[in-house]
């Protein structure tokens, strides 16, 4: 299946995803599901169906086991809503729920989706990627879903690693839902510290390096010593022209001298160079936020040749095109 990922408010990019299994496993489709061990993850109820003159049933598909250490697998099972009478332009089944089970078939971890119905069959039946990454030299598993297409970019991410007891629990993050992507490919830098992030802050792409704390059980931001922070851009911004002209004071350093003001044309281009967060991201529950331009103030820029930094309050004047 395909997850899109288009920029926050322009769209995120898109980003593939296709749910990794190995090993087949025979689970059979009428078991009813295992009781509720302790520790299991409590997860809200799958949404009641939308009026609709349709009717499914819910069933198991046979289930995989994924080999996490040589002593170590999971058993992963799906839950699949079917139509009982399938139709021709709509989704005829929907994923409902998606378990991990340990090798005696004791639940570790449940995750229900919404099922909406209408006439046409499935609205928009959630999309998912389940695959086996490494980092920081340890495994883990890594869940993405999506479910609503309206905002293609809000991704939901899951991350599952063995604890110092050498269980299996989910990492704490604030990678929950955020309008951005995964731009480190953990698989093939099994040792890197750092997951890196791209979100999008309305005039670039924000690179944010996360790192795993075996300790906390968690992934939390890496600032640095300097506190600088970088950003993707694929092509030189064109500036939008304005009546009374495009300018900007340009700085030596984040809050320092002023070295001179540039005088932009519309065909000046501007090169985003690397951004410096002055204070900590600001979070809202589990969802990395940067629209606060108080912990996004600074941005280096090459215009024209010129090097310098500008302060994002002073972004407009210059013509940056932002979006939103």
């Amino acid at each position: 299946m395909t997850l899109s990922s288009l920029r926050w408010y322009d769209g995120l990019r898109t980003l593939a995803c296709v749910l990794v299994m190995s090993t087949p496993m025979s689970v059979a489709a009428d078991d009813a599901p295992p009781p509720e061990a302790d520790g299991a993850t409590e997860m809200a109820a799958a949404e009641p169906a939308a009026e609709s003159a349709l009717s499914f049933h819910e069933t198991y598909v046979p289930g995989t086991i994924m080999q996490f250490t040589p002593d170590y697998s999971v058993i992963v099972r799906r839950k699949v809503a079917r139509l009982d009478t399938p139709v021709t332009t709509g989704a005829s089944e929907a994923v409902s729920v998606l378990e991990f089970l340990d090798s005696e078939g004791r639940p570790l971890y449940e995750q229900r989706f919404p099922l909406r119905l209408d006439d046409t069959g499935f609205i928009n039946p959630c999309v998912l990627d389940l695959s086996q990454r490494t980092l920081a030299g340890r495994p883990v598993l890594l869940l993405e879903y999506g479910c609503d297409p309206t905002t293609p970019g809000f991704h939901n991410y899951r991350f599952f690693a063995l604890d110092s007891q050498r269980q299996l629990r989910q990492v704490a993050s604030p990678l929950d839902g955020i309008n951005g992507e995964l731009v480190t490919p953990v698989t093939g830098t099994p040792h890197s510290r750092h997951l890196n992030v791209r979100l999008w802050t309305g005039y670039f792409d924000l690179v944010i390096p996360f790192v795993f704390d075996a300790k906390q059980h968690a992934l939390t931001i890496d600032y640095g010593k300097q506190r600088y922070l970088a950003i993707e851009q694929y092509q030189p911004a064109q500036l939008r022209p304005r009546p009374e002209g495009n300018s900007a004071v340009l700085y030596d350093k984040p809050a320092g001298a002023i070295t001179g003001t540039v005088q932009a044309s519309a065909d000046s281009r501007v090169k985003y160079l690397r951004a410096y967060a002055n204070a900590d991201l600001v979070t809202d529950g589990e969802l990395p936020w940067v629209g606060d331009i108080g912990a996004m103030k600074w941005l280096e820029i090459d215009i024209d040749g010129k090097r310098g930094w500008i302060n994002l309050e002073s972004a407009a004047q210059l013509g940056l095109p932002g979006s939103g």
